[in-house]
């Protein structure tokens, strides 16, 4: 959704980074310049990972009138999950990348270098970079997989200083800003440790409380021994002895996990809570919270799933508010969350037989199972890998006690209704990224998976063999993939160059994208009643800026613009009902959902013939 600005302490919101430069519509980090508060850094995810979009660095100079790339230098998966800037030499600005080490600027950005001796394992995912402030050229990065770095020389030399720390899943790292040799670093599994010798060595904060997958540390900077914890799933923590005891302190606070903490101190003290349901404030220690969220408003639609008889009643999935569903087609939604402890959703299923049955796929907790309509959700991930981020999901139309998952190490397979699951991934690519699952409903037995950019895989035997059916594919990175409803045997595959389409279950590919060129397709529907009628979300492939949903109406021959109304152009989802002559489109958007009814596609106009003159 981009970065949004309050200029009265949260009381409202608007968003500063649409349609001005920001190309990335998802920012991880905002970084303000210690000097110059108009200039303000954003890391955002790369370009492999969000659909192609141009991440890494953007940087404001006029309070986020206006961004521009700043990325000369960062590789090409270039995922910013953290910025600094030097107080002391505010042109040199450090950023730690997910999967991509740290990398150092001393142009304010214009020019990036690695900055990676020392660092063991690079590619490890960067979740805590900090500066000493006393002395700026003392850094610490904390990784996921490989611990706490120190270095001492601006980052030209690394160190790992790991003494103590039992648990190196490294989440977020943070600095006594008063006795800077005093740090406390948040681990995935493990909860917080503390060093007061610079990192020498680490001991375990006291437990009591249970904190084990923290992602978030704050200091109240004028009382160092009050610290806070952000917790997955459970909200958060504060201690007044430095860790000694930690303390639940979430009355108010309306959505358990928590992304981010950020103290303010000015004559009074506020904590500021970002979690994955908007931000929170506290103005009494954490004692009490609010939602500070008016302007706030873009969500990103991960995922809808239509009830397949009552067709007014909705279920969306989101990339941090959960799952919400609507009884009046879109009108009013309601939060349906109980239960779910990971509000991350990739993907949601609904059982076609039972359709209180339905199933969501998240990011790091697996699966989740309701079977009341969303009132109430429990884990149903037995088999899977730990953590694992699953991606997609698919049901046996014939037998809906069948289920698949893909996730990023290859797809399960469930036949008791997701109670337990088995791997199912033989002639799959090594760790895929399994986005997109389908199930031949005439041939049950039949699936076709993607594999991130290694194209589509079919599987005749129910998931157990799997071979790859890319001919025709002009690039194998997959965005999309569809089924014609009435001919399981034709299906359109959206990639980052374009729409193609195969006649015969996968054997071939050809590409249907007309005058489009090369942008990329992102998303296809076909229309069940008139099989020519294809949309597509459409973007630009050289920068992944969205250009909305195409329509044609003669088999992908030719292509028009269908986006009165659309004011988020970039499309990851499109859906279709009939209730009538005219088909209602829904289009999921990283700014919310968005529904074109009535519109009637204009029927082909024929080309005329000449009939030679019969001769006499």
């Amino acid at each position: 959704a981009g970065v949004f600005k309050s200029t009265d302490g949260g009381g409202t919101w608007s968003g500063i980074s649409h349609d001005n430069g920001m190309l990335a519509q998802q920012v991880h980090v905002v970084t303000v310049h210690p000097m110059t508060p108009t200039i303000l850094y954003a890391g955002t995810p790369g370009t492999s990972l969000i659909n192609g979009v141009i991440g890494g660095v953007y940087k404001s100079t006029n309070g986020g009138l206006s961004w521009t790339e700043s990325g000369t230098g960062l590789p090409n998966n270039r995922w910013v999950t953290q910025i600094v800037v030097d107080p002391n030499a505010p042109e040199t600005v450090y950023v730690g990348m997910w999967g991509g080490g740290v990398y150092k600027s001393t142009d304010g950005g214009a020019n990036w270098a690695a900055i990676h001796n020392g660092l063991t394992d690079p590619s490890n995912q960067v979740w805590g970079l900090v500066a000493l402030p006393t002395n700026p050229t003392t850094l610490y990065v904390g990784m996921w997989g490989g611990g706490v770095f120190k270095s001492t020389d601006g980052g030209a030399n690394w160190t790992a200083v790991n003494n103590g720390l039992t648990n190196t899943l490294v989440r977020a790292l943070t600095v006594d800003p008063t006795t800077p040799t005093t740090l406390y670093v948040a681990t995935n599994g493990g909860g917080v440790f503390k060093s007061i010798d610079g990192g020498a060595n680490w001991s375990a904060t006291g437990n009591e409380a249970g904190i084990r997958y923290a992602n978030t540390i704050a200091i109240d900077p004028n009382a160092p021994d009050t610290v806070y914890v952000g917790a997955s799933s459970d909200g958060v923590f504060k201690s007044t002895d430095g860790g000694a005891t930690w303390s639940p302190a979430n009355t108010g606070v309306t959505h358990s996990t928590i992304n981010d903490l950020l103290i303010i101190s000015n004559g009074s003290t506020a904590v500021w809570a970002g979690t994955g349901g908007g931000v929170f404030k506290s103005t009494d220690g954490g004692g009490n919270w609010s939602g500070s969220n008016s302007g706030l408003t873009n969500v990103r639609i991960t995922d809808l799933q239509i009830h397949p008889t009552i067709t007014t009643t909705f279920y969306i999935g989101t990339s941090s508010n959960g799952v919400f569903q609507s009884t009046d087609g879109g009108g009013v939604w309601t939060p349906r969350n109980n239960g779910l402890t990971n509000q991350f959703i990739n993907a949601l299923a609904m059982d076609p037989v039972t359709t209180t049955i339905l199933y969501a796929a998240t990011g790091g907790h697996g699966v989740f199972k309701t079977t009341d309509g969303g009132a109430n959700w429990s884990a149903s991930s037995e088999g899977l890998p730990f953590n694992p981020s699953a991606l997609s999901l698919a049901i046996d139309p014939q037998t809906p006690t069948t289920v698949y998952v893909g996730t990023n190490t290859g797809v399960y397979k469930s036949t008791d209704a997701g109670a337990n699951w088995t791997l199912s991934s033989t002639g799959l690519p090594d760790n895929p990224w399994v986005y997109h699952v389908l199930v031949d409903p005439d041939a049950p037995s039949t699936v076709y998976a993607t594999a991130s950019s290694k194209g589509v895989f079919k599987s005749t035997d129910g998931g157990a063999n799997w071979t790859a059916i890319n001919e025709g594919l002009e690039i194998p990175s997959l965005l999309d993939l569809a089924m014609d409803p009435n001919d399981s045997q034709t299906l359109y595959a959206a990639t980052a160059w374009g729409l193609h389409v195969s006649t015969n279950g996968g054997a071939n590919w050809v590409k249907i994208w007309g005058a489009l060129g090369q942008w990329r397709s992102t998303a296809v529907v076909v229309d069940p009643d008139t099989p020519t009628t294809l949309y597509a979300g459409v973007a630009d492939s050289s920068n992944g800026e969205g250009k909305g949903v195409f329509i044609s109406t003669d088999a992908g021959v030719s292509w028009s613009p269908l986006n009165d109304g659309l004011t988020n152009f970039y499309v990851e989802g499109l859906d279709l009902i009939r209730t009538g002559a005219a088909p209602i489109v829904y289009a999921s958007t990283f700014g919310g959902l968005y529904q074109r009814a009535g519109y009637v596609p204009p029927t082909p106009t024929p080309t005329p013939t000449t009939v030679p003159p019969t001769e006499t």
